[in-house]
């Protein structure tokens, strides 16, 4: 507790708040209604922007529109080749660039950092408990369609560059099994802990597969 008071974990905000209804029989053979509430987790998309800039500032080339309107388009080029970040078609302007590993020790002199692992760095999000019903999931479509929306809004480096972040969403089932603990609805992956693809659903050896188990679970979401 004191970890999160002090902001070292951050837990987020409460989000999708839903009241259910539990009986249990009591010791006595008598039914007893007990009320509970189950919600998510939330970290708005903005907060995050604003930690994952505050981290990779420093490994990005801080120019100001001025010096990359005197850059040559080569060498430009040249340059988002070298990292990974040039995508034919799309404008310069749209691709973020960060030092190569080798730049980033000549300016620092900081020895074996991984650049491209420090901007991958991925940071919790959303957490969602909720029932595997389309009902139950579709009900956290509003807080998530508040954060598209404030993607809109610019973020400014410390040299006052203009950010702009953009969304994108990957669609498989195998992340998310990763992180689950429950059964999914079809997929290629629908077994909660085996991991196995559906088209193994019926060999034996299946069962020696490695199970990945609550805290195994627990483990990946705290190493991001």
């Amino acid at each position: 507790m004191k970890k999160i008071l002090s902001g070292e974990y951050i837990v987020g905000y409460q989000i999708v708040p839903r009241k259910y209804v539990k009986m249990v029989l009591s010791d006595f053979g008598e039914v007893v209604k007990t009320e509970f509430v189950v919600d998510g987790r939330k970290q708005p998309s903005l907060e995050t922007r604003e930690i994952m800039l505050s981290n990779q500032e420093k490994y990005m080339r801080q120019r100001t529109d001025a010096e990359h309107e005197k850059t040559k388009n080569d060498s430009l080029t040249t340059l988002l080749t070298t990292v990974d970040e040039y995508v034919a078609g799309e404008n310069e302007d749209k691709m973020r660039v960060h030092y190569t590993n080798e730049e980033y020790r000549n300016i620092t002199g900081s020895e074996n950092v991984d650049i491209q692992m420090k901007v991958q760095t991925p940071e919790v999000y959303i957490v969602v408990r909720s029932g595997s019903s389309d009902f139950a999931q579709l009900a956290y479509i509003d807080t998530r369609l508040q954060c598209l929306q404030d993607m809109s809004f610019k973020l400014k480096t410390n040299s006052a560059n203009d950010l702009t972040d953009a969304m994108r969403l990957l669609h498989d089932d195998s992340p998310a099994r990763h992180l689950e603990s429950g059964q999914q609805k079809g997929g290629n992956f629908y077994c909660s802990g085996c991991g196995a693809n559906a088209q193994q659903a019926y060999h034996l050896d299946i069962v020696f597969f490695h199970y990945l188990s609550l805290f195994d679970r627990q483990q990946l979401v705290l190493a991001g």
